[in-house]
């Protein structure tokens, strides 16, 4: 997790930095350091050891310098200094709360709060906020009852998310563990289970299920523990933290050098589909399923679904005697071992018949569901609310994928606080096989990313209409997320706007307001018929800031309205909006575009996550925008009820 710390290091010198000297620039320049850093495919600590700092883009002489100073000593001097001695956690708050630090540091003060945990009980106390508001040494209105309940809001928040891992930097660390997994002889197959094979956008923990050679026929626990003891020697693992072993499968969990725990499950073939059901979960999903079935599950806290799990033991051991027929079942996953694809060669007819069908999903557990009478549930779907029902009914929406994405738009370029350059473009759009992609830099008000100015944006306009003529095979757009000022404000007039392919909207500052003034903010965006969509709703960042306060339902209702998307950022770290906002969403008419907020090239690969977002939200291709061509989308545009009444 070094990247990761070595990025929030330089996240915080920027909030730390922000209205010190008014140093705009060098609060860019650890801005971007931050992203550089904490997008790098690599260990970045290996970059430096090597000597390879200086080539990854986005990083200065003085930001290398401060990276250098880490590795060499263990600290950084002016970070230290502008921490005025405060812990990193009570730092990290400053960003998350977007309180500023001349507040949080007042209030630290003013609390005599020594850490976090010390925070978070002193400013639940009794008279608490009146200690903070009254006091004597501060300005007035410099604090308010609303900073105090967005830090209240924001501590929850911290919380809540504390020992979470985003899926897109724990895909990492599963490679390196696959990796290493693929040299043991005796593993047959392993998969992914869990939160993870779910595609939970940030996840406490990796499961692995694990079928060795020895045990395709039957359980042989002796070999079994040493694979387990083996497993928890290889060089990522850690302490062990817990065995638990039963008749037919048997698990170790240990911490590991990434941060995080990982728990290995060893089955044998004739239990490798319930097993991988029910590792998988979620529990109440598999809750739903014993209420229907009148048994329980065995994994984990459950006993047995007696009957089926006979049934489906027995046909896999019908298959694991007879090596040829192997593939149906046990070893339904590609022969990389990685349990995360299918090879359709080695799966029924039936299975490919799936309306949810994808050659990249492991369709072991198929049977399962085929014998309770069920249609198969994709694993994003299985948490226990409304998909046991459908899948009853044979009902289940048709989920969105990837491939059916026809444009990214919203992508940063060097206009603005981005490192993408054109050809970086042709070679996403070429591998994704885009129609179009929208380039969409900040705009004026965006100090901190390098907004443009009317200058600079008709400067922009010249260099895109330039380039495009050296275009082919898709559309580059013309875009710009543009930021909500105020209640009806945005920072380009309507006639700039105008000139626009795609205009994005979103708010970056100022948000400290009370949940009305901000949803009022959103909605008078939503009524201006040049804007065509709201950029990363909620304003969350992982880690880095907690949402806004907004009245969802009214945003909602406006959206639908004024036939206006909201954005589901598929940045790994964002993924705004969630599943549960974008499930009810949709449950009202509204629709939903999938796109990037790339940065750096490696970004335009995470449009997934996005779309993993949606599929958990049971989004079909209709929902969202642009799964739709570009004269489809020209369409929707030009279809739009505009100009809106002021109502």
């Amino acid at each position: 997790m070094i990247n990761f710390k070595i990025a929030t290091i330089f996240g915080n010198l920027a909030e730390l930095s922000k209205r010190k000297d008014g140093n705009v620039g060098l609060v860019i320049d650890y801005t971007r350091a931050s992203r550089s850093v904490r997008d790098f495919p690599l260990d970045i600590h290996e970059a430096y050891n090597s000597g390879l700092l200086k080539n990854i883009p986005g990083l200065t002489e003085q930001t290398c310098e401060i990276i250098k100073e880490y590795f060499d000593t263990g600290s950084i001097k002016l970070y230290e200094e502008l921490k005025s001695g405060y812990t990193d956690e009570l730092i990290k708050l400053i960003r998350i709360t977007g309180l500023g630090r001349r507040r949080v540091f007042a209030i630290y003060e003013i609390l005599k709060a020594k850490d976090l945990p010390d925070l978070n009980g002193k400013i639940r106390q009794d008279g608490a906020f009146l200690k903070i508001l009254n006091n004597a040494s501060l300005e007035k209105d410099f604090i308010t009852e609303t900073h105090l309940k967005r830090l209240v809001f924001s501590l929850d928040y911290y919380e809540k998310t504390s020992g979470l891992f985003p899926k897109g930097y724990v895909d990492l660390f599963i490679k390196k563990i696959s990796d290493q997994f693929s040299k043991i002889k005796d593993l047959e197959k392993f998969s992914v289970t869990g939160s993870y094979r779910r595609k939970k956008s940030f996840i406490h923990d990796i499961d692995f299920l694990i079928l060795p050679s020895f045990n395709l026929t039957t359980f042989d626990m002796a070999r079994s523990n040493r694979l387990l003891d083996k497993l928890a020697g290889l060089d990522f693992a850690g302490e062990v933290k817990g065995r638990d072993k039963k008749n037919e499968n048997m698990s170790i969990k240990f911490a590991t050098t990434f941060g995080l725990d990982v728990e290995c499950i060893i089955t044998s073939g004739p239990r490798w589909a319930f097993d991988l059901f029910n590792t998988t979960g979620s529990r109440s999903h598999i809750k739903k399923i014993e209420e229907i079935t009148g048994e329980k599950a065995e994994f984990g806290n459950y006993r047995n679904l007696k009957n089926i799990r006979e049934t489906v033991n027995s046909n896999n051991l019908v298959r694991a005697g007879n090596k040829e027929n192997l593939g149906t079942t046990i070893n339904a996953n590609s022969s990389a071992n990685t349990g995360n694809s299918a090879d359709s060669g080695s799966v029924s007819v039936e299975v490919r018949s799936l309306k949810n069908y994808d050659s990249e999903t492991d369709y072991s557990d198929y049977e399962i569901y085929s014998s309770l009478g069920f249609e198969w549930v994709p694993p994003e779907l299985r948490e226990g609310s409304w998909e046991i029902e459908l899948a009853k009914r044979f009902a289940l929406p048709k989920l969105v994928k990837a491939s059916d994405i026809k444009g990214d738009l919203h992508v940063h370029s060097f206009w603005s606080d981005g490192l993408i350059e054109i050809e970086d473009i042709k070679e996403k759009c070429k591998k994704f096989n885009y129609e179009y992609l929208a380039i969409s830099d900040h705009s004026s008000s965006n100090n901190y990313g390098n907004g443009l100015n009317a200058k600079r944006l008709m400067e922009k306009i010249a260099y895109m209409e330039k380039v495009r003529q050296g275009i082919q095979g898709f559309e580059l757009l013309f875009g710009s997320e543009v930021d909500i000022t105020g209640a009806g404000l945005l920072d380009y007039d309507n006639e700039l706007l105008a000139k626009m392919d795609i205009v994005l909207a979103s708010m970056h500052s100022s948000y400290l307001n009370t949940k009305d003034v901000n949803t009022e903010r959103i909605i008078g965006a939503l009524k201006n018929p040049m804007v065509d969509a709201i950029a990363h709703p909620t304003g969350v960042v992982f880690g880095a800031r907690a949402p806004y306060a907004l009245d969802m339902d009214s945003i909602f209702e406006a959206a639908v309205k004024y036939d206006k998307a909201l954005e589901i950022n598929s940045y790994f770290l964002r993924l705004d909006i969630n599943e549960c906002l974008a499930a009810m969403f949709k449950d009202l008419g509204g629709r939903i575009v999938i796109n990037t907020d790339s940065h750096r090239p490696a970004n335009l690969d995470m449009m997934k996550l996005g779309v993993e977002v949606a599929r958990r939200a049971g989004l079909e291709k209709k929902d969202v925008i642009n799964t739709g061509s570009l004269s489809e989308m020209k369409a929707w545009k030009k279809s739009r009820k505009i100009p809106y009444s002021s109502s």
